[in-house]
């Protein structure tokens, strides 16, 4: 199907030479559903989302996870959620360390 204006075209021009669909619908004014919408009203084949962090060092993750730090701990650090850390931890054949234990009595220096 071809598309109905000079601007769809446009559109579907910007959107196979892979520019973010985020810049494309804020260029013409338009949401990301709405650029998709024309996408597939063309007929051009979807892209997924990209979703996954990319600013994330893997090597940094496993070092952290080798000295000890809690997932937690470096999910903070790289700002990202807990479930992407235990993912690259898994994906590196790793455990995740488990959290401190918290005592229920505080440990006394008399004992």
């Amino acid at each position: 199907m071809a598309p109905t204006s000079d601007r769809d075209a446009r559109i579907i021009e910007l959107y196979q030479g892979d520019m973010p669909v985020k810049d494309i619908a804020a260029a013409f004014g338009l949401t990301s559903a709405r650029i998709s919408q024309i996408a597939a009203a063309a007929q051009v084949p979807l892209r997924r989302p990209q979703n996954r962090p990319k600013h994330v060092n893997v090597t940094k993750v496993i070092t952290d996870n080798q000295a000890g730090l809690t997932v937690a701990e470096i999910a903070t650090q790289h700002r990202v959620s807990e479930s992407t850390i235990r993912r690259y931890l898994k994906q590196a054949g790793l455990r995740a360390n488990p959290p401190a234990r918290r005592r229920k009595y505080p440990v006394s220096a008399a004992a």
